[in-house]
């Protein structure tokens, strides 16, 4: 490609205009054991989709920029830990618009047009060597030998991936040595046929859908942590008991007193048993912290899920607190709950009958009704950027301020 093609595509990607109004997030990759691995950005380019954000011209580029600049302060991701995954334009990239000293902490995947520019991005490699390459939309028959041999990751979509192909799948051989990344995995069974990919690493909304079976039983892990949720939120319970509960678990005890003596509650002297503990904390905010506790606990569930559950909770305490018409504490606690089904396994009504939780927040999670299930269903929204259906204006100027 010549300098000239080079400016006449610059200058053509320069005029290009980007919506402001375009939601840029982020999702989650996780590898095989479920730990967290990096991200992915994505936009939102209708009221009901997220499609990766394709970086195609420097409006584009400087929306994605900002928006990685803007990610929680992640000492992972600054170090380059836990990269993100940055849809790009190959022509875009070999303009070089982008600055070099992101390449370790970003890993850029191209689209199958990368094909047709083989000696091109080899050039670029040479010159850029600590940048990584994914080839996105992957399909054997797409990418030649030369940038499979370059690439750091392949990226396949599991919902446009053949369903016949996914068990002929065959290993890319010597010509590959990098890792696999399936996204777009929406359920547990996705999730099943990405491992039958042999691939390395997973992204979609089925890290917070519960794995259902209609067979399936509930575990004695997820009965036990029932059984302490129950006593914790029964209306009847008192401290005694409280304790009783937390004590039986010599775990859960551990962590709950290592935690309170650490440095974020700032202890003027030692908590040394539960008693003390419930006496420093009150029932409202111990019950929020062992709740976190034993849901995170819970064997073979990706941390990324505890971390969209907190979000969650935390966003509808704070929308409590805003609106001061409800409970901020029990807004927080139904947002945390809201998930359990996720941890469980189990049907979510099922797990609240043995849950004793207050009328509007059994209300609030089955329906969705109430004060409460306005703010869950506005969070919801919030969470798939779907403004149209925020709800009540109300809960949408406490939103937006």
């Amino acid at each position: 490609m010549g300098d000239k093609q080079l400016v006449k595509e610059k200058e053509y990607m320069e005029t290009q205009e980007v919506d402001p109004a375009e939601l840029i997030t982020r999702q989650a990759i996780i590898d095989r054991d479920k730990n967290s691995f990096g991200y992915e950005l994505l936009y939102q380019n209708s009221p009901d989709k997220f499609i990766p954000l394709l970086a195609s011209n420097h409006k584009t580029a400087q929306a994605l920029l900002n928006r990685f600049a803007s990610l929680p302060a992640d000492k992972e991701i600054e170090k380059g830990r836990k990269p993100v995954f940055i849809n790009m334009d190959c022509q875009f990239l070999l303009i070089d618009a982008l600055p070099a000293l992101l390449f370790p902490a970003i890993i850029i995947e191209l689209n199958p047009e990368a094909a047709d520019h083989v000696e091109n991005l080899l050039a670029y490699k040479n010159r850029h060597p600590q940048l990584k390459l994914c080839l996105g939309s992957f399909r054997a028959d797409i990418y030649p030998e030369e940038l499979l041999k370059i690439a750091d990751y392949i990226s396949i979509d599991l919902q446009s991936f053949p369903a016949d192909a996914i068990n002929t799948f065959k290993p890319l051989g010597s010509s590959f040595s990098g890792l696999i990344k399936v996204k777009n995995i929406q359920t547990a069974d996705d999730f099943k046929h990405a491992l039958m990919l042999d691939a390395d690493l997973f992204s979609g909304e089925f890290l917070i859908a519960p794995e259902l079976s209609e067979a399936k039983m509930l575990s004695a892990n997820a009965q036990a942590t029932l059984r302490l949720l129950g006593e914790l939120y029964n209306p009847d319970t008192n401290p005694e008991k409280i304790e009783r509960a937390i004590i039986a678990d010599t775990i859960l005890t551990t962590q709950l007193l290592r935690l309170i003596n650490s440095a974020a509650f700032g202890m003027a002297r030692k908590i040394e048993n539960i008693k003390e503990a419930i006496v420093f904390l009150g029932l409202s905010m111990l019950r929020q912290w062992v709740s976190l506790l034993v849901l995170s606990s819970q064997k073979n569930k990706p941390s990324e899920l505890m971390r969209i559950n907190l979000v969650r909770a935390a966003f509808c305490r704070d929308l409590a607190q805003l609106l001061e018409t409800v409970d901020a504490d029990k807004a927080f606690l139904m947002g945390l709950i809201s998930m359990i089904d996720a941890y469980l396994d189990f049907p979510l009504k099922n797990l609240l009958d043995d849950l004793p939780l207050s009328d509007d927040i059994n209300q609030a999670l089955l329906s969705e009704s109430g004060i409460l299930g306005d703010i869950l269903s506005s969070v919801r929204h919030y969470e798939q950027a779907d403004w149209p259906n925020l709800g009540q204006q109300q809960l949408a100027e406490a939103v937006w301020g």
